[in-house]
């Protein structure tokens, strides 16, 4: 649409007052939620809108549309962009391939202007794979919140280079007990992943059906 050809989005007015205003950076297309990130990212900024502001640079344009609006709704502005140049068909990249890859260089233009536009309180960068984002910290800016949808540490060779990075944040988020131990104490905290309650609990049946609903193109499923 035209709209979607702006790539820039205001659903609400700024409200009068001061209030904590937070530029959310995601590498992956977050409306409609498609894969269990984008839901965990929707329902935490959905469920804090009325008391933060949340701005929004988000890679893949391409795959958001007119039924995407509905999620933009708990942002005071989206910014979509698109140029990472994945490719059909491509073999899975290594960790430090798409360490290298997601942060392309218009991605980091772009946050670059809005760093200086918004001026926000808190830069929450979404997902490991842009973690090389923090080298675009200002000395005197905002802090700097890195949320880990997966931990990638397992004592192989990509560890030291994901201690570097995560060395620049003020504070790493986790899922999982799992991970948070796997993580620095001093600045990781547990934001687990939840479900709504539907009713008692019942015991599953001897011969239980399982639904999946994940992607298999993602190796860990």
């Amino acid at each position: 649409s035209a709209a979607l050809a702006t790539a820039k989005f205001y659903p609400r007015a700024m409200p009068p007052g001061p209030r904590p205003r937070v530029l959310l950076v995601s590498p992956f297309a977050l409306f409609p939620p498609s894969h269990g990130g984008a839901r965990r990212v929707s329902e935490l900024v959905q469920r804090l809108a009325a008391r933060i502001d949340f701005i929004l640079l988000g890679d893949e344009r391409s795959l958001y549309d007119a039924r995407s609006h509905a999620g933009f709704q708990s942002f005071r502005a989206v910014h979509l962009i698109e140029g990472r140049g994945d490719r059909a068909g491509e073999a899975p990249l290594d960790l430090p391939a798409r360490l290298a890859r997601h942060p392309h260089p218009g991605l980091r233009a772009e946050l670059r202007r809005l760093l200086a536009l918004y001026r926000p309180d808190v830069v929450q960068v979404e997902f490991m794979e842009l973690a090389a984002l923090i080298d675009e910290r200002e000395a005197d800016g905002a802090r700097w919140l890195l949320a880990l949808h997966d931990v990638y540490l397992d004592g192989g060779p990509h560890d030291a280079l994901q201690l570097r990075l995560l060395r620049g944040y003020d504070a790493l988020t986790a899922v999982s007990p799992e991970d948070l131990a796997l993580l620095p104490p001093e600045r990781a905290r547990l934001v687990p992943n939840g479900a709504p309650q539907h009713g008692p609990y019942a015991p599953s049946p001897d011969t239980p059906h399982v639904l999946f609903m994940g992607p298999f193109r993602y190796r860990q499923n």
